[in-house]
């Protein structure tokens, strides 16, 4: 992937600049230590590498290693249920781009669209796969309340909680004081709410999931705002 992208954009000397790019990725990054992991993250690049080849290197291809980038990015977009998010806005990015390429927009439509093609196949397929797994097509499939966790981390769903809890009885409102400003605690840490409650409980957590979210977005939007626009800067 990395290979076509460097083909792509320099043509000449390609196997020299190939080389010393991974070199200089491998003393000064840590992309050869996470790359080294059997984790699903690591195809998120793929996607985007072959988003970028199929929207603005296409001329650099070949019939061949076309149809390949199809099927590699429509993998890389399945294997996390992030990357459909972020293919998705990456495209939306793209089409703002092609607006402002105005001798190139229609082309460059045409080719967001075959990419488009791309994302609705890995949504058709993710919803495919968890309805067979699940029995109830979806998305996200049985994940945890990831959302709700980063709420009530961020401050605002915490806040929520404690202004509300005498009034709504939510599932949450029961682990008050193990509630902290850290969300993977919150989930999987020892002793953590969401691992240590019991099947019906979790279920329950992630029943309420949005509403909870909802409620403590419209009473503190400003500072959930911040916070979110905080988090993506991290």
């Amino acid at each position: 992937m990395v290979w076509l992208v460097v083909r792509s954009i320099a043509p000449v000397q390609t196997a020299a600049r190939y080389l010393a790019l991974m070199l200089l990725l491998s003393l000064l990054t840590s992309a050869s230590w996470y790359s080294a992991f059997l984790m699903p993250d690591i195809l998120g690049p793929v996607a985007y590498l072959g988003i970028y080849l199929l929207a603005f290197a296409r001329e650099s291809l070949s019939r061949a290693e076309r149809l390949g980038l199809y099927l590699v990015s429509w993998w890389g977009i399945t294997a996390h249920a992030s990357h459909l998010l972020l293919a998705a806005g990456l495209c939306a990015l793209l089409v703002v781009y092609a607006v402002f390429e105005h001798r190139l927009f229609f082309a460059r439509l045409r080719l967001l669209g075959q990419v488009a093609v791309i994302l609705l196949a890995a949504a058709v397929s993710q919803m495919a796969l968890n309805g067979y797994l699940y029995g109830k097509p979806s998305l996200s499939g049985e994940r945890p309340p990831y959302l709700l966790a980063r709420v009530i981390a961020d401050g605002p769903g915490l806040w929520y909680l404690e202004g509300h809890c005498g009034k709504a009885q939510w599932a949450a409102c029961r682990h008050m004081k193990e509630l902290s400003g850290d969300s993977d605690g919150f989930l999987w840490g020892e002793g953590g709410r969401y691992e240590a409650s019991s099947d019906d409980e979790q279920e329950r957590l992630k029943r309420e999931e949005m509403p909870l979210v909802l409620a403590a977005a419209r009473t503190y939007p400003r500072e959930q705002f911040e916070r979110s626009t905080a988090n993506f800067r991290e």
